[in-house]
Parts: structure tokens; sequence; C-alpha cells
């Protein structure tokens, strides 16, 4: 049974800032477009799968990668909780799941 999935304020605000990255780098929409597609077609897997992606260190916390992105989710629940999109090729110094 696919659960419901719920983007955090946070999350939400990662994914914009990666996008509006995107768009300006590259005076285009069309790979912040297939960047969307190929998340939205993950989440709709870990929805059926909630416990596809990797445990982290954090109870109920997971972990996917899509493309250079690492998607931190939670399910709660009959709900999937979006928690953080964070660029893997970033220093993880720099993470901080809320």
């Amino acid at each position: 049974m696919a659960q419901q999935i719920i983007w955090t304020s946070n999350a939400r605000q990662e994914l914009f800032d990666i996008l509006e990255f995107w768009n300006l780098r590259n005076g285009s929409t069309s790979y912040s477009k297939k960047l969307v597609q190929k998340i939205q077609v993950n989440l709709l897997y870990i929805s059926e799968n909630p416990f596809l992606g990797r445990p982290t260190s954090i109870d109920n916390v997971r972990v996917i990668l899509v493309s250079n992105y690492l998607l931190f989710y939670e399910v709660r629940n009959d709900s999937l909780y979006v928690l953080s999109i964070f660029d893997g090729r970033r220093n993880p110094d720099d993470l901080s799941v809320k």
C-alpha cells in the first residue's frame, strides 16, 4: 500500500534552492525538471516499499541516493516524511537532518 508523502518545510526549501541553483547555472529548467521527475519516481518506490532506503544513525530515518543527492526520510504511521535533500558532493559536516 502506497503511503502519503509529506515534505517538511526544510526539505521543500532545500529542493527549491537546488532547483534554483541549476536553473541559474544552466540558464534553463531542463535539468531541474529531470531531477524533480527522478525524485518523484524514487519517492513513489519508497512509498510502496518504505524500508528500501539505507538506515541512518538516527532512529527511523532512512536515506536513498537520487542522482548526487541524499534524500532523507522517515516513516511514521501511514505517512512518509521527506526530511532533507542534501547534495552528496558537499561536506558532510554541513548536514543536519531536522
